[in-house]
């Protein structure tokens, strides 16, 4: 058995378990069925009671996409705030 979680068991692959940004060549985006899967496991975690909000994090490239489509589809009052990290350019 176990103790460390499933995620440390393998190692993880480019655009399937993290989705690059940079370099430009090997940018990869999520998927529409797997961004539909965050959004319903959202709306199940909401409607659960057990929150009074969402913070998702996700890399800044991509998280206004996410969060314009959660403000479309998820059915509740509940606020989602989204959180990226702000990275310095490089020339």
């Amino acid at each position: 058995m176990h103790n460390n979680p499933p995620w440390t068991r393998r190692a993880q692959r480019r655009g399937a378990d993290f989705f690059p940004y940079k370099p430009a060549h090997l940018a990869a985006s999520v998927p529409r069925p797997g961004l539909a899967r965050a959004t319903n496991a959202v709306q199940r975690i909401l409607a659960s009671g057990k929150y009074d909000g969402a913070i998702w994090t996700e890399g800044s490239p991509r998280i206004e996409e996410t969060i314009y489509w959660f403000n479309l589809l998820i059915d509740s009052t509940l606020p989602i705030c989204g959180n990226a990290a702000q990275r310095a350019r490089r020339a």
